[in-house]
């Protein structure tokens, strides 16, 4: 807008009316303007207040907008909320009945070791009363034991005087046994003929103990052949020897004084002989071929009397 000077101050006169001309027109021109000015600023005003209006509506709109979807998010977020706490609850409770169904578990657990516990201790305790009754069971045992070595070291002692007894005793009897009428024969041993006497078997085996002697044992043809010759030379007869039968006829069972078997095959006994039983003696005669028989223990015959093996 270009500037206009004026002057109030100067009259109008006739020199100078053209300019007073001039000058009105210049303030009617200052008028328009001053009216489109106030046109152009009420103009201005208006598009300021419709761009503002504008402005203002694009605002609400995205406010409203804003608010429509913050409240479709809270909705979203509300329904996120309530199915987050659907889950969690089954979540919580799921994990719940798990820890309750562990704590019964636990429990259990718990009431079965107690009670393996409590059988431990009862085990223990009947442990140690057995532990118990053995020490004292041991101690008993321990005094039965000294008892017994007592008693053993005594049997020790009494079975040292019994053999000094059966030394002695074996002394005096082979003392005994050498006082009498022994005859030594070729197998090396030394026998008592009874030519004067006759008894039963019972008897022949207790008069040859009387003399420290028993009866004659023939493990073999040298013994049988020695002694039936010595006692063909003093007579022909019947004599007893050690062995008889245990098996009282009912099975067999000829044995000698020392406990040995007379086998029932043996080539001792005479041919042909179905008499095994009994008490055995020989025949002193030729008809018998210097063999073994069987004869009733009651029979009364001679008897051939051996020196024992331990008095030689």
């Amino acid at each position: 807008m270009d500037a206009v000077v004026v002057y109030d101050d100067v009259k109008p006169g006739p020199s100078n009316a053209q300019e007073h001309d001039e000058g009105r027109v210049t303030i009617r021109l200052r008028k328009k303007r001053e009216v489109k000015e106030q046109q152009g600023c009420s103009t201005l005003t208006l598009s300021v207040a419709l761009a503002l209006s504008i402005v203002f509506a694009v605002f609400s709109t995205g406010l409203l907008n804003y608010f429509l979807f913050s409240t479709k998010v809270a909705e979203e977020s509300k329904v996120m909320i309530e199915n987050l706490n659907k889950s969690l609850a089954s979540q919580i409770g799921s994990a719940k009945v798990s820890f309750e169904k562990h704590l019964e578990h636990a429990a259990e657990q718990n009431r079965v070791l107690t009670q393996k516990l409590q059988n431990i201790s009862e085990e223990n305790q009947k442990r140690q009363i057995e532990s118990e009754k053995s020490i004292q069971k041991g101690e008993e045992i321990k005094k039965y034991v000294d008892a017994i070595e007592v008693k053993l070291e005594n049997v020790s002692k009494s079975i040292e005087i019994l053999h000094q007894l059966d030394e002695i005793q074996i002394f005096v009897t082979c003392a005994l046994a050498r006082s009498a009428k022994l005859t030594q024969l070729s197998n090396g041993k030394r026998y008592f003929f009874s030519y004067a006497t006759i008894a039963n078997w019972t008897d022949a085996e207790k008069r040859c103990k009387g003399m420290g002697l028993h009866l004659a044992t023939l493990r073999n043809e040298t013994d049988l052949n020695a002694t039936w010759a010595e006692a063909k030379k003093r007579t022909t007869s019947f004599w007893w020897l050690s062995a008889k039968d245990y098996g009282n006829g009912e099975k067999y069972d000829v044995r000698w004084q020392d406990g040995s078997e007379l086998e029932e095959n043996s080539n001792l006994w005479r041919a042909n002989n179905v008499y095994k039983t009994g008490c055995v003696f020989f025949y002193t005669d030729n008809a018998f071929s210097k063999k073994l028989n069987g004869a009733l223990c009651t029979t009364k015959f001679r008897f051939i009397c051996e020196l024992p093996s331990e008095c030689y």
